[in-house]
């Protein structure tokens, strides 16, 4: 049997991820010179495409003890040719039966995986505990927290701004007696 190195699964999580997420337009797994001003780092997976935030997950074989500590020291970081901040990384956990997987791309497309969220502001999601789904999941959460916090502000803002009109409009309006 073999055992299957943390780098394979990185490698083929990314290809699974690129076939799930076409939207994006970019998914690198363990390659170099990705991350601004840190050349020799070398992220597990990132993530990028234009007028979102970039993200990044990390992942370990389980117990996976530095995998929030690893996961958290990219937030904040810049990817090459990249506007936007890394605002949000997955941390990552893969079963120890994945070591021996004799079928890599099938026994990962089925395989239950473990993660979370971490916000550079923000508390984790799940705040306690960790996210069980498949990789369709994982894709999933990444559309979800690739959205920029400053899209997401500037969008409530909008919303406030209508709302105040309406009030508005409503009050200066000679359709309503009260």
């Amino acid at each position: 049997m073999s055992n299957l190195s943390e780098q394979a699964l990185n490698i083929e999580l990314g290809n699974q991820l690129a076939e799930m997420l076409p939207s994006f337009s970019k998914i690198e797994a363990e390659r170099t010179k990705v991350l601004a001003k840190k050349p020799g780092k070398r992220p597990d997976i990132s993530i990028t495409s234009k007028g979102r935030a970039p993200v990044i997950i990390e992942a370990e074989f389980e117990p996976a003890i530095n995998v929030e500590e690893e996961a958290k020291g990219r937030l904040k970081s810049r990817l090459k040719n990249q506007s936007l901040s890394v605002e949000s990384v997955i941390a990552l956990i893969y079963p120890q039966e994945l070591r021996q997987a004799s079928n890599l791309k099938s026994e990962l497309a089925k395989t239950r995986l473990r993660y979370r969220a971490l916000y550079a502001n923000e508390n984790p999601f799940p705040e306690h505990g960790w996210l069980e789904g498949s990789i369709s999941d994982l894709a999933d959460l990444i559309h979800l927290i690739a959205v920029p916090k400053s899209a997401f502000d500037k969008a409530a803002e909008d919303l406030i701004h209508s709302i105040d009109s309406a009030v508005s409009v409503l009050e200066n309006s000679d359709a309503i007696h009260l």
